[in-house]
């Protein structure tokens, strides 16, 4: 399965503010290149189509999961 697209925050960003979809590995590797020498950390995930306003996330340190929580998008 092809990885892309992705999604790759700003860790600062918020309400979709620095939000970036990378199509291809190319782009990936564009954005993070100029994120990286601005010295910004960011989040890579998975893009998914329709998520209907909500969302799963999981933080995982060192390949296990140390917290969740739903988020629920306004209508």
């Amino acid at each position: 399965m092809e990885p892309y697209p992705i999604i790759i925050k700003l860790v600062t960003g918020t309400q979709g503010m620095g939000v970036i979809l990378a199509e291809n590995k190319a782009n990936a590797e564009s954005i993070l290149e100029a994120f990286h020498t601005t010295k910004e950390k960011v989040i890579m995930q998975k893009f998914i189509k329709e998520a209907k306003g909500a969302d799963i996330r999981a933080f995982v340190v060192n390949g296990e999961i140390v917290g969740a929580m739903k988020r629920q998008a306004r209508p």
